[in-house]
């Protein structure tokens, strides 16, 4: 209700769509699979890692509703790992508006574009489901 009620920031999006500026932080130690053994302590693999660059400015997209850049460095990190994006079980994405996480879900190929919404509605981005989606809580949490 809060959410539904709050002010327009920029129709549709709404201000708790949105996340207020804070600080933050998280760390990865990238280290050799020999370290990690030596010294205890849970790890993983890196199997895969991609890059890419494209405007982040709206004007400068040819649409709104992709960011290529995470299209281009997810498909060159899926391919370097042999998988796809059905292989993933969970994905922490940047989420600072309501809509961020729906279109980084389709740029990374979890859902097919248009139906981030409907696998959100339908629960397939929760904790154990088709793929979990920020199971930290992402920024707004």
């Amino acid at each position: 209700d809060d959410v539904m009620k709050s002010a327009v920031v920029a129709s549709p999006l709404k201000l708790y769509d949105c996340c207020p500026f804070s600080d933050g932080a998280s760390s990865v130690i990238l280290c050799s699979e020999k370290f990690a053994k030596e010294h205890g302590g849970d790890y993983v693999k890196v199997i895969g890692s991609g890059r890419g660059g494209s405007p982040a400015a709206l004007q400068g997209r040819e649409q709104l509703t992709t960011i290529p850049s995470t299209k281009i460095a997810s498909e060159a990190a899926y391919k370097m790992a042999g998988i796809t994006a059905k292989d993933v079980d969970f994905a922490e994405v940047h989420d600072c508006f309501t809509i961020a996480e729906v279109v980084d879900t389709e740029d990374l190929g979890f859902f097919e574009k248009g139906k981030g919404v409907q696998a959100v509605r339908e629960d397939r981005t929760k904790l154990n489901s088709d793929i979990s989606i920020n199971p930290s809580g992402g920024l707004k949490s």
